[in-house]
């Protein structure tokens, strides 16, 4: 014995000596608060950090929690653990501890204690001195843009071989995680003094100082924003606007939504939700596009030389086929009389689109051709993850397939992010800009999406134009437009067979210098011309007038 008691305190001295060490100073990660993400203005934080409190224990301590004392347990009562929750705690302890890889390093056990807990284990720490309290920033959402700013989550297996650890965080949704690399920041570190319990006693050298993560400023306009929420709140689809100008999002709104801030505990909640509240409608929703499909409709017709301006087509409500059992109906049962292009879109006359596409052979794989110069059957490319494309029929197959594709129905779907850059070739007369949802650079160039130059006359557009100012003036949508600022834009009315007909409208205003570009989608909604159409108003109204919407609703429709 005592030459084994010689030999492990003079020969293996360094040995014991740098365990000892090892146990007693260890590195600590300082973990930085996550950028800010703010409105378009830079004034506004709809995404910003406050402090959470951990409870940590080391795994070596598990002994500790298995005996409580009464006036421990007393203590440990106040983290609200249910029996099954303690069990499953000291479960994964024992795990860790027969490791012996991290057996001293405290593991968080309870996330985000309010603070008079976090305040009353602190004073009481004597009586459990294996309860650790460390402070983190915790991610804070303001409740608005839930789909476009997104969420942060514990990292997963997969996370770990890219330099994240347990318990760290990371962008899974969103601007979060599109964005991860600039909001993240960068880990600082230092070296501490620590005691059996792994709390920390004091530091030992210089702090690695943690950097912040670099904040980063949305195109939202906040009060249009929550216009866009407050209109869909009871009601499920999207609402977009953007400034056609630059391709800058203005609002984006889906819904049902979610609560960033709660997310993590009604995890299993909101996933087996069926009305899909994580869906980002605006961009991953697929709908069939109803009668606003009839402007590309329209445009193939007109370039392609079917018809002419001036060409008419008698509607009396009702279509027939050769070889159909039922005729297609216009939506008015007693018809329109004789329709040029003009009044058919302003009227929405499907009796004058199924002669464009069964009389004057407008096909599928011509419709096909002219959606695709449009932009759609492809990803707009935002800076959002999850976009959806979207399809066209290329080819029809039988009589009625092209019949039902040009007034928007069939096996058509489009998003409602895609119809947005439809609205914004009308409203730039042959151009649209990819959508963004970060401010572009002082300096830089919108990136084009859309080109029609060369491929559809200036004539052919403003016929569609003009078309889409009347149905504002005189047709379907006139709770659309506003008293002094001329708007232009369609409705459509989507067919389904879940419910009732998708409600639609796509427009811009003004009509002479489009500053503002709006789509309005709700599922199962019914007539475009009855709920998108008064929705999109407001939506006008809020841009020009700052809040007085409703004064500018009652002097349009007057």
């Amino acid at each position: 014995m005592i030459v084994r008691l010689g030999y492990l305190q003079i020969v293996c001295t360094r040995y014991y000596t740098r365990r000892s060490e090892d146990n007693r100073i260890r590195p600590v990660r300082l973990v930085p608060p996550r950028g800010v993400i703010y409105d378009r203005y830079g004034m506004v934080p709809l995404a910003d950090n406050e402090t959470a409190f951990d409870v940590c224990v080391a795994p070596n301590n598990v002994e500790r929690l298995e005996n409580m004392d009464e006036r421990a347990r007393d203590v440990f009562q106040r983290l609200n653990f249910t029996p099954t929750e303690y069990e499953a705690v000291l479960n994964e302890l024992r795990k860790l501890k027969r490791s012996r890889i991290a057996a001293f390093d405290p593991v968080i056990i309870k996330e985000d204690i309010d603070k008079d807990a976090a305040a009353y284990l602190a004073e009481n720490n004597s009586h459990m001195p294996e309860i650790i309290i460390r402070a983190r920033p915790k991610r804070r959402y303001r409740g608005s843009a839930a789909h476009i700013i997104g969420y942060i989550a514990l990292v997963g297996r997969e996370d770990l071989q890219n330099g994240y650890v347990l318990n760290d965080m990371i962008g899974r949704d969103g601007v979060e995680a599109v964005y991860e690399e600039h909001l993240k920041g960068d880990l600082g570190w230092k070296m501490a003094e620590v005691d059996v319990f792994g709390r920390i006693l004091r530091d030992l050298q210089p702090t690695v100082k943690a950097e912040p993560g670099r904040g980063v400023s949305l195109t939202l306009d906040l009060a249009l924003q929550k216009k866009a929420e407050a209109l869909l709140e009871g009601r499920t689809g999207a609402i977009i606007a953007v400034d056609p100008r630059n391709g800058e999002i203005l609002a984006m709104s889906s819904k049902p939504d979610f609560d960033a801030n709660t997310l993590a505990s009604n995890w299993n909640e909101i996933g087996n939700d069926p009305a899909r509240p994580l869906l980002n409608r605006a961009t991953m929703g697929e709908y069939p596009p109803g009668s606003i499909f009839k402007i590309i409709v329209a445009t193939a017709a007109l370039e392609e030389g079917k018809i002419n301006e001036s060409a008419r087509f008698y509607c009396n409500g009702r279509f027939y086929i050769e070889n159909w059992s039922r005729p297609f109906k216009c939506h008015k049962s007693d018809g329109h009389g004789f329709m040029d292009i003009h009044n058919a879109l302003v009227e929405s006359c499907n009796v004058f689109f199924y002669n464009l596409a069964y009389k004057r052979d407008v096909t599928v794989s011509l419709m096909h051709k002219y959606a695709l110069m449009y932009g759609l059957e492809k990803k707009t490319g935002i800076n959002l993850s999850g976009e959806c494309s979207g399809s066209v029929p290329e080819i029809g197959g039988r009589a009625g397939d092209k019949i039902n594709m040009c007034i928007g129905q069939g096996d058509l779907l489009v998003t409602p992010l895609q119809m947005a850059s439809v609205i914004c070739v009308m409203a730039n007369r042959g151009v649209s800009y990819k959508p963004r949802i970060i401010r572009q650079p002082q300096g830089g160039k919108p990136e084009i999406l859309v080109d029609l130059s060369g491929k559809v006359s200036l004539r052919t557009i403003d016929i569609i134009r003009n078309a889409l100012m009347g149905v504002v003036k005189r047709g379907h949508s006139r709770q659309a437009n506003l008293p002094d600022h001329q708007t232009a834009g369609k409705t459509g009315s989507a067919q389904n067979s879940h419910g009732d007909d998708h409600s639609w409208f796509i427009g811009f205003a003004p009509f002479d210098k489009p500053e503002i570009a709006v789509v309005i989608l709700v599922e199962n909604g019914g007539r475009g011309s009855e709920v998108a159409a008064p929705m999109a108003g407001q939506m006008f109204a809020e841009y020009f007038y700052k809040g007085q919407a409703t004064l500018a609703k009652e002097e349009s429709e007057e």
